[in-house]
């Protein structure tokens, strides 16, 4: 608008986004629950003990993060451009389809930046907590840490600082490629 945003046009911009974010939002968690379901009913059989189940889903998503910038976009363009929906799911196929294997490849790495960053969040918990005894990193679960972890506290806090810092580049990285692809 060229000029400075204050707090009350913050406030009012997001009071006026917050349903359509939501209502977006929403729409897309039910668009994908069935491939979710599919994808954890076939990788399941009557074996899998329960301590196993966080971790199929944690694998589930990682294929996934390869359609990460296509929901990204969506949210985009109904926001930022004020789209209809069926609008913004078109230019955010279009622009991801376009440009498949880049955008794929972002995914992929931000989600094993995540993986890692939840193992190394795990690794500090476990070694802060047992006084540096490196024999202590076996009781870690590599693939989803957060399976045993996830109670203790010290592990929440690291895993949240590390998902705030990277909430902020992942953002920054899809906004980033949704301008410079929107032309």
């Amino acid at each position: 608008m060229g000029k400075s945003a204050t707090i009350h046009d913050t406030v009012v911009e997001i009071r006026k986004l917050f349903a359509r974010t939501l209502g977006c939002s929403c729409f897309g968690i039910l668009i994908l629950s069935p491939v979710l379901f599919i994808v954890f009913s076939v990788s399941m059989n009557t074996s899998t003990q329960l301590i196993s189940i966080p971790d199929k889903i944690f694998l589930s998503f990682l294929p996934l993060s390869i359609f990460a910038a296509f929901g990204q976009f969506i949210l985009f363009g109904f926001i930022a451009n004020d789209h209809h929906i069926r609008q913004s799911i078109k230019e955010a196929w279009s622009i991801f389809r376009s440009h498949f294997s880049t955008l794929a490849l972002i995914g992929i790495t931000l989600g094993i930046i995540f993986w890692i960053t939840s193992i190394i969040s795990g690794a500090f918990t476990v070694l802060i907590q047992s006084g540096f005894n490196l024999a202590t990193l076996s009781q870690i679960d590599y693939i989803n840490p957060g399976t045993l972890l996830s109670p203790n506290q010290l592990f929440v806090l690291l895993s949240g600082v590390f998902q705030i810092i990277q909430r902020v580049i992942e953002t920054f990285v899809y906004v980033s490629a949704y301008i410079k692809y929107r032309g």
